[in-house]
């Protein structure tokens, strides 16, 4: 009997040890955590704020990438500015000067695409006073000499029925040939936005940059011929060539609509702005002035040209205005406001 009890009070008292011993236990975890959670609030500011502090030199670093671009975008755009730009004065808007139809484009692609659409945009602008300046007779070639070398400044005039818009494909597939572009080989085509370029070299180098602006009953484009090109330098003879072509909806007579037109062209020169020979230019047309007197070539080469154009219209298949394919004609979306 005593030798129950005794195994009996071991038992309890080996039960009660290791209760205590699991007490034990449980108050150090108790503590052990306690210290880690005092360690852990001491800590948590100190994480936060090396957080933080990664974060806002990471935002840091990014900000000065944005600074460099911006100030070196800033850089190239007042360069163009003080190179092209001349817009103070009356008289810098004169027709016969290019200090407002900028005639550069950068290399870099943001200035690049600021510079197409400034171009385009001040042509655009300017259209009415183009429009006033010259006349526009219903057809009429006007060659204007201006200190031994040529302007020509072709205006045309009329009004049809039909659709707008296939009047407005016919004239943008021969919009290069108004411009006096009679043959080319394309090299470059180049799109941004509005804005379509070519880059064409035969004995002339051809470069134009193109603008389209269409409202609800009027399409208007504007063409003009880039001198300095970094992206795309030539050696090649040019001429300056500008042109506005604009198409519009008659007022309450849906089937008829009106165009007006004012298309310009120098004599070619060379990269140094010497103008070519005008027997070497005449060639560009296919017009002989071997023969002619030297004091009568001046008088005769518009009556020749004039010929040319009309034949060369006659011969040659007209200038198409390409695109490449899954690029849409622009007026061919929808109309937009300006």
């Amino acid at each position: 009997m005593d030798t129950a009890k005794n195994e009996k009070a071991r038992k309890m008292m080996e039960y009660r040890l290791e209760k205590k011993a699991e007490l034990t236990r449980l108050h150090n975890t108790i503590a052990s955590l306690e210290s880690m959670k005092r360690n852990m609030i001491a800590k948590a500011p100190l994480t936060l704020l090396c957080e933080d502090r990664r974060l806002a030199q990471s935002q840091q670093r990014n900000l000065r990438k944005q600074l460099v671009k911006q100030e070196q975008l800033a850089k190239e755009m007042y360069a163009w500015v003080v190179a092209n730009v001349s817009i103070q004065t009356e008289k810098s808007l004169n027709t016969n000067t290019l200090t407002w139809r900028h005639v550069s484009l950068a290399s870099n692609p943001t200035t690049r695409g600021l510079g197409k659409e400034w171009i385009t945009k001040q042509m655009y602008h300017n259209t009415e006073r183009i429009m006033l300046e010259n006349g526009l007779p219903p057809a009429h070639f006007q060659f204007d000499d201006d200190d031994g070398h040529y302007t020509l400044v072709a205006t045309h005039y009329g009004k049809r029925r039909g659709e707008m818009k296939k009047y407005i494909d016919a004239m943008h597939s021969i919009l290069l040939f108004e411009l006096g572009v009679v043959e080319y080989t394309q090299i470059v085509y180049q799109a941004h936005e509005n804005t379509y370029q070519y880059v064409s070299s035969n004995e002339e180098h051809v470069n134009v940059l193109v603008g389209i602006f269409l409202a609800a009953d009027q399409c208007v484009a504007v063409v003009q011929h880039i001198h300095d090109d970094e992206m795309n330098p030539s050696t090649r003879r040019y001429r300056n060539r500008s042109a506005w072509v604009v198409t519009d909806r008659v007022k309450g007579d849906s089937s008829s609509f009106t165009y007006r037109i004012v298309a310009c062209e120098t004599q070619s020169m060379t990269t140094k702005g010497e103008f070519a020979p005008l027997e070497v230019d005449a060639a560009d047309f296919k017009v002989d002035l071997s023969s002619c007197p030297d004091h009568l070539k001046a008088q005769r080469f518009p009556n020749f040209y004039k010929s040319a154009r009309y034949q060369a219209m006659k011969e040659l298949r007209p200038v198409q205005w390409q695109f490449p394919p899954g690029v849409s004609k622009p007026w061919e979306t929808s109309p937009s406001s300006h």
